[in-house]
């Protein structure tokens, strides 16, 4: 995206090595007669920093061509800046490539006013070791570097952009690449990053766009003022094993492309924390290794405005809104409600939400299906962790190949509350005892309440020894009673018993277990 130009004299002509010598090696040179112009090694000579375009700040003398090596590496006590902004009419500049490692030394692009900016084309490469990478711009005043066999930022380097700045080609970052204060990746390109990348916005009419394939090894953060929403417009994204992407404030993270698929860990930290799509393609694909946080935070809402397709885990201890255009939710992996947060699954434009039978959801908290037609449950239900209640708001179906998992013990027991809807199980209901906990005969557990249809095909109960005997019933709801406890063996039958988990399939007295409870 280059910039209109004005030639300068120091661009008009190709340079005789003598304009960039010093007196002695020019007389040799002269001696020697003419030479070619070619590519030369050009350092920056100015301890009290400068402009680009002035040849006396370099060594040898001369402004930079297309072919030529910079370095920027001049040792000094105090900070020095190499200013790339408007001089003498003209907003180009280039180099072959370019090299920072001085940790005192800043290389500043900047748009001036009146003018339409500044540009640092670099044929080669451009790398910063250690030192600072400045791009500063505004409205349609703009500040562009681009290389064309990309940038390297070390560990110890600092890449700051803002307002209308933009970096041209691939990106490989270990150091810290600031964009708060806006910019963009321009065109096509990778981002592969290993350091830290945080991203921001001042306003909803500012945002951050990553225009480039990136690949998350580091830290990728976008922040957001208190009281304004931040916006960052991502390529294909792919969150590598060992890489965070962390939603800040009230933060939007808009995907184009096909999305982000993650494979280390998402966190959406803060209020109105929102992942979002721009195309209709866009998807968040949490693998089977990664790990989508939904951290308590200060509480609010965290809404992920795109398809979700879960492999992996979901900790959900905030409130979350499942929405998205037509959005087909599918969960293969584990979604875990905790602290109560209730996970809405909104039905608005067509959304819709599958739970595979290799998917669970378990916890404790609310599920609000009130905004679907109808959920269609394959996989696993299980309230708590040892242990919890899950209501459910609206209308819920365990189909035939579903699994409900309820654990009781001496400390409590799951819970299951249906609230403004109905529900129907169908498949498998599983009870776990556990803790070694053994009822007592007329003990009762509520483990179902509301509008109940229970119709199991299998039921499972795992962790007492043999001779226990049940009641499987209740009145707008499910209720499971000890109604036959054996007598207390001796102390070595007692071991025995003990000693394993039995499955006991019931037979008899089974009193609502196929069709409604009674």
């Amino acid at each position: 995206m280059p910039l209109p130009s004005t030639t300068s004299p120091q661009r008009a002509a190709r340079r005789h090595p003598c304009r960039r010598a010093r007196v002695a090696v020019c007389a040799a040179l002269a001696t020697l007669g003419a030479m070619p112009a070619g590519a030369i090694t050009v350092a920056w000579d100015q301890a009290g920093g400068g402009h680009w375009a002035l040849a006396t700040n370099w060594s040898p003398v001369g402004v930079p061509g297309p072919a030529d090596d910079v370095f920027i590496s001049m040792a000094s006590a105090s900070p020095y800046t190499v200013l790339v902004n408007r001089y003498n009419n003209q907003v180009q500049f280039s180099a072959g490539s370019v090299k920072i490692t001085q940790p005192n030394a800043t290389l500043s692009v900047q748009y001036t006013s009146g003018v339409s900016g500044a540009e640092l084309a670099v044929a080669d490469t451009l790398a910063v070791t250690a030192g600072t990478l400045r791009l500063g711009g505004a409205g349609d005043k703009m500040a562009y570097v681009h290389a064309d066999n990309g940038m390297t930022f070390g560990v110890d380097a600092l890449v700051r952009t803002q307002g209308n700045a933009r970096l041209g080609g691939s990106i490989a970052n270990s150091g810290m690449l600031d964009m708060n204060g806006g910019g963009y990746l321009d065109g096509t390109g990778t981002l592969e990053n290993q350091g830290l990348v945080t991203l921001g916005a001042l306003g909803a009419s500012i945002y951050t766009a990553i225009g480039h394939t990136t690949l998350n090894g580091g830290t990728f953060e976008v922040t957001a003022p208190v009281g304004n929403y931040g916006q960052v417009a991502i390529g294909a994204f792919t969150n590598l094993h060992g890489g965070t992407v962390r939603l800040q404030g009230t933060t939007r993270l808009r995907m184009t492309q096909s999305g982000l698929v993650n494979h280390g860990v998402v966190e959406l930290a803060d209020d109105r924390a929102t992942v979002t799509v721009v195309s209709g393609t866009s998807r968040l694909v949490n693998a089977a290794d990664g790990l989508i946080d939904l951290q308590a935070g200060n509480g609010g809402v965290r809404t992920i405005n795109t398809t979700l397709e879960n492999a992996g885990v979901m900790e959900v201890a905030a409130d979350l809104l499942l929405n998205g255009y037509q959005a087909a939710h599918v969960n293969s992996g584990r979604i875990h409600l905790a602290n109560g947060a209730t996970a809405t699954i909104s039905g608005v434009s067509g959304t819709s939400f599958t739970n595979t039978a290799t998917g669970r959801i378990d916890g404790h908290g609310t599920l609000d299906l009130r905004g679907l037609p109808s959920f269609v449950d394959h996989g696993t239900l299980a309230p708590g962790n040892s242990f919890g209640r899950i209501d459910i708001l609206g209308n819920y179906h365990q189909a035939a190949d579903g699994v409900l998992d309820f654990e009781i013990g001496a400390d409590g027991q799951d819970q299951i509350v249906v609230d403004g809807g109905t529900a129907l199980f169908e498949g498998t209901l599983r009870i776990r005892f556990v803790d070694g906990f053994a009822p007592s005969q007329g003990d009762t557990f509520e483990l179902i309440s509301g509008a109940v249809t229970a119709s199991f095909s299998q039921l499972e109960v795992l962790g007492l020894a043999p001779g226990y005997d049940f009641d499987l019933g209740g009145d707008g709801g499910l209720v499971l009673v000890a109604i036959e406890v054996p007598p207390v063996p001796e102390p070595g039958q007692l071991a025995l018993l003990l000693a394993g988990l039995a499955v006991v399939g019931w037979q008899t007295r089974h009193r609502g277990f196929a069709g409604t409870p009674d």
